[in-house]
């Protein structure tokens, strides 16, 4: 078992002090947000008011570690989630003591979700030979603003690193991005003068369509609008991983593979995402990659497959998710959309994933463009659902508070497939469908208190319409779902063949 090491630069988390098998480990930082309260960019970065601070301890082990937690105040309850994980915490005075099973995301909640403890254990790696155009991390603090990387290049960033800045890479291949340490977003600022992400506006023709696949004109389009970076960036990329590291505090979506192929993202941990639009992992117009092993809390969407204008004849295509742990503050957590610019979407997987915290809909397709989206399959899911859920709300002024602002949900929706026509990222819709979609061994956690959250499918017209949708071993706590009552189901006239069984 290993702990890994925090900069002297590191500020750490107060609340909690922690050892591991017997030995005091230091708890690293990290800023989240606080409530479900989102606007449109109003031309500057969320206040702080609307976030906290949570921790979170970083460890390699490939067996069982026995940990005990000390928390700076009375503990009325506490919970280890993801919950289907059965671990048992016992609680003496203003001590905890629990055992992890080994590798895999962990989140300690004191006293309801806020200013959680996230545990993060990986499996034991050992450090990769590296050559003299790799790029190597050590023990320490490191600015590096974007770092352009090439092909056959491989960047490790050691336990103890914590590396300021990003990664991006334009047409290359077989790049790795590993490492115990921390890539650290937090420096790059997100202004009016700023672009979001790489997204033409409308295309005018079959050309701009394709817009951003030339690497120069894409690379100018860049500079010109100030495009930021986030975390990761891979545009029109071969044979790519990002592995082990703990990503933080991103200006934008984390981690981008844009018209990428053959890409790998394993055993990430996903932490300190408070502001407007940090998104997690999000693939725009790719095909051939995987996500695994990893944890990702994100305020807006954690995992979602895009189809994006500039890049929209490459297809979305055998796409997984799988044994990852997702915490969204925002918006949705596992998805498809909201942008589908894109001939198709196929192919597509998430499977046995724990949706542990949620805000507005948990496993979602919405289609606002063009793209065709069949033979999607969500399966093995454990969605939770708790007392201390926070209401869903907008803020639509700059001194509206919280407290002040209407409800727009209670609970979260669990899941769904719908078309909207509100002229948003690009075309219209050209008559195509949402069709052949599996949930299956969906459970739903929830405390007793907590109503069966609702499910809904809703198409626009005849063409554009959702059909043949299979719901097949739906629980709530260990009782199987079976009818559309039970299941708290609601369609419109446009989706068809809707089958609970």
């Amino acid at each position: 078992m290993r702990i890994a090491p925090v900069p002297a630069s590191e500020t750490l988390c107060e609340r909690f002090w922690v050892k591991v098998n017997g030995e005091n480990v230091p708890v690293s930082a990290a800023r989240v947000s606080a409530m479900i309260f989102n606007r449109g960019w109003p031309g500057r970065q969320r206040p702080l008011d609307q976030t906290e601070i949570a921790g979170f301890v970083r460890m390699e082990s490939n067996g069982e570690v026995f940990l005990t937690v000390t928390v700076r105040e009375e503990i009325r309850e506490a919970c280890v989630r993801p919950l289907g994980k059965n671990i048992s915490v016992d609680v003496s005075a203003n001590t905890l003591s629990f055992r992890l099973p080994g590798p895999g995301q962990y989140v300690l909640e004191v006293n309801g979700d806020h200013e959680p403890l996230n545990l993060f254990v990986s499996p034991e790696t050992e450090k990769p030979i590296l050559t003299d155009k790799d790029l190597y991390f050590g023990a320490g603090e490191h600015d590096i603003g974007i770092f352009e990387l090439q092909s056959n290049q491989t960047v490790y960033i050691d336990a103890g690193a914590v590396v300021y800045g990003g990664f991006v890479a334009f047409g290359k291949e077989n790049i790795k991005i590993t490492g115990m340490g921390i890539l650290d977003g937090s420096r790059e600022t997100r202004t009016d003068d700023t672009r979001l992400v790489a997204a033409l506006g409308i295309w005018e023709d079959a050309l701009a369509r394709d817009f951003f696949l030339d690497n120069d004109r894409l690379k100018a389009y860049i500079d010109e609008h100030k495009v930021l970076n986030g975390l990761v960036r891979f545009y029109n990329c071969k044979n790519c991983e990002v592995s082990h590291v703990t990503l933080r505090d991103s200006s934008s979506f984390a981690i981008v593979p844009a018209a990428s192929e053959n890409i790998v993202i394993d055993d990430i941990k996903m932490i300190g995402m408070w502001r407007y639009n940090s998104d997690g992992v999000d693939y725009f117009n790719s095909s051939n990659c995987i996500l695994k092993n990893s944890f990702l809390r994100n305020f807006d969407d954690c995992v979602v497959i895009k189809g994006m204008c500039g890049w929209g004849h490459k297809n979305n295509e055998n796409i997984i998710t799988e044994n990852c742990v997702v915490w969204c503050d925002w918006g949705r957590g596992l998805e498809i959309g909201a942008e589908t610019n894109a001939d198709e979407y196929r192919n597509i997987v998430f499977k046995n994933c724990d949706v542990i915290h949620g805000s507005w809909l948990h496993l979602d397709i919405q289609h606002h463009n063009d793209a065709y989206i069949h033979d999607v399959l969500f399966d093995d899911i454990r969605v939770e659902y708790s007392k201390y859920q926070q209401p869903l709300k907008f803020q639509s002024r700059d001194d509206e508070t919280y407290d002040q602002a209407p409800v727009t949900f209670d609970q979260p929706q669990l899941l769904g497939a719908f078309f909207f026509d509100m002229g948003l990222f690009g075309p219209g819709h050209s008559g195509q469908k949402i069709e052949r979609i599996v949930f299956r061994n969906i459970q739903v956690l929830s405390d007793e208190c907590v109503p069966m959250p609702r499910i809904g499918f809703e198409g626009l017209d005849e063409e554009n319409s959702v059909r043949h949708v299979l719901i097949e071993n739906l629980t709530r706590n260990g009782a199987q779902i079976k009818t559309r009552e039970e299941a708290n189901l609601h369609t419109n006239g446009y989706a068809f063949d809707i089958v609970i069984r």
